[in-house]
């Protein structure tokens, strides 16, 4: 029974250490998301869920953010997603997620999130976005 008490007492133990070098690790090595926003006219009708998208997408753990939209930088990487006073103008131009003209922190993120209400044709060439469609 004592060997079986160590053997507890060495697991526990080993755990204890695994989970808080995994905890400081991801402290100081947080995962980087690049959230973009489509802001053009077609937007306005489901603009009132873009809050609450953000919301859920900021309860993530050891992560950064990083927040554009379709038409300008809203804020670098930071703990959390602050949308500010962004309203929706403008036709839908996506090409600043792709190709030579995108933004720069696209190369640096490790997840990239679209939300959007365009339709699936407009979005092919995005092919590295995690598409969220707003009805």
């Amino acid at each position: 029974m004592k060997a079986f008490f160590v053997w507890i007492g060495i697991s526990l133990a080993a755990f204890a250490c695994a989970a808080v070098g995994y905890h400081v690790h991801l402290g100081e090595n947080p995962r980087r998301t690049l959230v973009a926003i489509d802001d053009s006219h077609e937007m306005r009708k489901v603009w009132s869920q873009i809050p609450s998208m953000l919301d859920r997408l900021d309860e993530t753990r050891y992560t950064q953010y990083a927040l554009v939209t379709t038409k300008a930088k809203v804020h670098g990487w930071q703990p959390t997603l602050e949308l500010g006073a962004i309203t929706p103008f403008a036709p839908r131009n996506l090409a600043r997620l792709t190709g030579d003209a995108r933004f720069a922190d696209i190369d640096d993120a490790d997840r990239l999130v679209l939300l959007t209400n365009a339709p699936a044709p407009a979005l092919d060439a995005l092919t590295d976005f995690e598409i969220i469609h707003l009805h």
